[in-house]
């Protein structure tokens, strides 16, 4: 059955599953683990990897883990807290406080190295890192927004296909108020879903007749209704049957 998380007592040597939704707490039991990490396990803060999802997520997350290191130091130094985390995280450490500064000090002065990403930054590290095991090419960058990308192919795709579009159907496209932005929004909801079956487009045939039929009818119609206009109305207006 679910438990509410204890920082204090969350094993550090396992896999935690913690479920939480937004504005529960999820920074800072993160930072306060981080502390745990750094204070018990001895840990440099390059040898831990916190990855979260957003890069304004990630620059809260290293304020608050720094944050953390640099009150948990001052704790130590002075002995004492008026907060019961830290209160609770001295009586832990009675007898080994030197040590816990020492590492809470290298730690902050090494701090620069922390491992601290988006998923996107921290895969790119990896790429970076290991580009011979990986097999990838050292100018590969993955892009954590692909919008401007998605923009430039619907954009690319509206010049090549409607730049000699027929003007019947420009006309269409403009009464419509059809734009590269009304595509893209159109197509927006079908990425990301590899389970998708794309059936490829049938080969759209020649209009040229339909066209011309369509302008014959056009034309025909235009003609009774310049002859024919008052009987027209008068049907429209007083038919009973209409």
């Amino acid at each position: 059955m679910p438990q509410p998380l204890d920082i204090f007592e969350a094993p550090l040597d396992t896999v935690n599953l913690v479920e939480a939704s937004a504005g529960t707490g999820k920074t800072y039991a993160i930072a306060g683990l981080y502390l745990r990490l750094v204070v018990e396990k001895g840990l440099r803060v390059r040898d831990i990897l916190v990855v979260t999802y957003t890069q304004a997520a990630t620059e809260e997350l290293k304020e608050r883990v720094r944050t953390r290191l640099v009150e948990a130091r001052q704790v130590f130094q002075q002995r004492s807290s008026a907060e019961p985390f830290y209160q609770r995280l001295l009586q832990r450490h009675v007898e080994d406080e030197a040590a816990v500064l020492r590492r809470l000090n290298n730690a902050v002065l090494a701090f620069d190295e922390a491992a601290i990403y988006t998923i996107h930054g921290f895969c790119q590290r990896v790429l970076d890192d290991s580009a011979f095991a990986s097999k990838m090419p050292f100018e590969t960058e993955i892009v954590p927004d692909e919008s401007g990308l998605l923009r430039e192919i619907v954009e690319d795709f509206w010049r090549r296909r409607l730049h000699d579009v027929h003007p019947l159907l420009a006309q269409h496209i403009v009464n419509r108020n059809l734009s590269p932005q009304e595509l893209q929004a159109a197509i927006q909801p079908y990425l990301g879903k590899p389970y998708l079956q794309v059936s490829e487009l049938e080969e759209i045939e020649d209009l040229s007749k339909a066209e011309e039929d369509f302008k014959q009818a056009l034309s025909a119609a235009s003609a009774l209704w310049f002859t024919e206009r008052d009987t027209i109305t008068d049907l429209l207006l007083n038919n009973e049957g209409l």
